[in-house]
């Protein structure tokens, strides 16, 4: 008997005006003309923690863990663009990284540990993966500046298709202000 798996992963996942901005943005960047081949808009994301294959009884746990996650909404300006070398892929991200953001993650991996994940040890860097295959060299360069209102996080699982990888939303998690104490 097989066990049926999903691939999976947690990200921030903008909506349809930050995905427009996000193309229009690197369609600016001429050394990228023509180079590898582009992400679809709407598998645009920024990946907090890739969970791989989980078998299906396993996902209501990390859903459960991922519901107790207590973190603030942030703005997340994304600033620049740059390469990867070793996957091959260009992208665009923040100079800065929102506290709120390093909060977030660090917080839902915790969380997720006791669905028995192992968080990744090397440095958070969050980016929105743009195109892949890039093998030409390309230096980190400004853009003009795009402004994301963080509002939520999802459970996402990537599903092949014929030649290609469709990303769905399998739940969404709202972040929710902190209501202000008086005194």
């Amino acid at each position: 008997m097989s066990i049926t798996v999903e691939r999976l992963f947690f990200a921030l996942w903008p909506d349809q005006k930050v995905r427009e901005s996000l193309s229009e943005a690197y369609a600016k960047i001429p050394q990228l003309s023509g180079q590898g081949r582009l992400v679809n808009p709407a598998n645009f994301h920024i990946t907090l923690h890739f969970l791989g294959n989980i078998p299906v009884q396993q996902v209501a746990c990390f859903l459960d863990y991922a519901r107790q996650v207590q973190s603030q909404p942030f703005q997340l300006e994304i600033t620049q663009s740059g390469y990867f070398k070793k996957p091959q892929i260009s992208w665009l991200a923040p100079v800065e990284i929102p506290r709120a953001l390093i909060k977030l993650q660090g917080l839902l991996g915790r969380k997720i540990r006791n669905c028995g994940f192992q968080p990744e040890v090397r440095t958070f860097r969050p980016h929105v993966t743009m195109a892949r295959k890039i093998t030409q060299n390309f230096k980190m360069q400004q853009i003009e500046t795009i402004n994301w209102h963080v509002d939520s996080f999802a459970l996402v699982e990537s599903v092949s298709r014929s030649g290609s990888v469709e990303y769905q939303v399998k739940s969404s998690f709202p972040l929710i202000e902190k209501p202000a104490t008086g005194i």
